[in-house]
Formats: structure tokens, C-alpha cells, sequence
């Protein structure tokens, strides 16, 4: 799945994007501007409008639409579990950045420690700082096709220690790392 979020009405059909970061009906954003403190059952569990919709099928703290928060740490954040290796035994770190978000710092604590992506667009260059716990690995997936203007802490990926280059594959460079904090920059394409 590929997060393509754009914040604009399309056929009178939000986007996923849209419904992240707008106040207006019908977003997570229009909730909290009228008072929730929690996640709503439906869109219209209450509007300006129309007030209080059906009370019995109208829970103003339920869990359907709070599926939001695995979307972003998994697409936006992007930590993954690696199907293939679940546990967190190797880790997937593949940032979505897009939607209107400049900027995105998530943490997740897994059963081997905290992982950490945090990640920054500026024009088009892109940074990515990520934490990888003791005794695991990660797979990181940069957004560029070009492996040579990718570098860690300044130091061309050739010169790093920790950090395999494995490919590049769908516009993205895909490296291998093990435990530890590395510091990514590369220009986006």
C-alpha cells in the first residue's frame, strides 16, 4: 500500500490525507473542534447542522475510526513489523511523507525497545533520524532513487559502518542496518 494522500475534495470524496489534517465535516479535526476527546462511532455523531444523530447506534468513544493511529505509525511514521520476521525482530522503516505533513516523529515500544522514526521534507531534501533497538535490524527505504546522494551524518553510505546498501527499487534506496541511531539525507525524486 502506497500512502497518496491529497488534501483537496476529488468526485465530493475526502482522502485519507484530508481526513487527517482538516477541521471541517467530515474529518478526525472536526471532532475535536467541537470538544471529543476521543474517537467517535460515526462522521455524524454530531454536526453543527443536525445535532445529536440516532443515541442508540452513537458511541462517542469507540474504536473503528481510531484504527487511524496504526495508519500513521505504519504509512505516515512508517514502522512496520517485516511479516516475514514478526516480533520486531527486523524492523521495517519505510517514511510516506506527503499529505501536507513536513514533518513527522513517531516512537513505538516493541519488545526489544523503543524504535523511532522521525522524518523532515525541506523543498526536496529529506531527512530521516531512526532508532533501532539492541539485538534487532531494520530494513529503511529512503524516498530516492539515487544511492550516491544519500548519506549518514554527512558520510556517503560507502564510508558507514552498520549500513548496507541493498538495492534500489521502486524510486526508493532500500539499506540494511543493524542497532543503533542513524541520521539519513537525501534529496527526494
Amino acid at each position: 500500500m502506497v500512502w497518496r494522500p491529497n488534501v483537496r475534495r476529488r468526485n465530493s470524496r475526502w482522502t485519507a490525507g484530508a481526513l487527517r489534517i482538516n477541521d471541517t465535516y467530515p474529518s478526525w479535526g472536526y471532532s475535536i473542534k467541537q470538544g471529543a476527546t476521543t474517537i467517535w462511532e460515526r462522521w455524524d455523531g454530531w454536526t453543527s447542522e443536525g445535532g445529536f444523530e440516532d443515541p442508540g447506534m452513537n458511541s462517542f468513544n469507540h474504536y473503528s475510526l481510531g484504527a487511524v493511529g496504526e495508519w500513521l505509525y505504519r504509512y505516515v511514521a512508517g514502522i512496520d513489523v517485516d511479516p516475514a520476521r514478526p516480533g520486531y525482530d527486523h524492523i521495517l522503516i519505510r517514511p510516506c511523507p506527503g499529505g501536507g505533513a513536513t514533518h513527522v516523529r513517531a516512537t513505538y515500544d516493541s519488545i526489544h525497545g523503543r524504535i523511532v522514526s522521525a522524518w523532515r521534507v525541506e523543498d526536496t531534501a529529506f531527512s530521516l533520524h531512526v532508532i533501532i533497538p539492541a539485538n534487532t535490524t531494520a530494513t529503511v527505504l529512503l524516498p530516492t532513487a539515487t544511492a550516491a546522494a544519500v548519506t549518514e551524518r554527512g558520510a556517503p553510505l560507502r564510508d558507514v559502518e552498520g549500513v548496507e546498501l541493498l538495492r534500489v527499487e521502486d524510486g526508493r534506496v532500500v539499506l540494511m542496518v543493524g542497532s543503533g541511531a542513524y541520521d539519513f539525507r537525501c534529496t527526494m525524486t
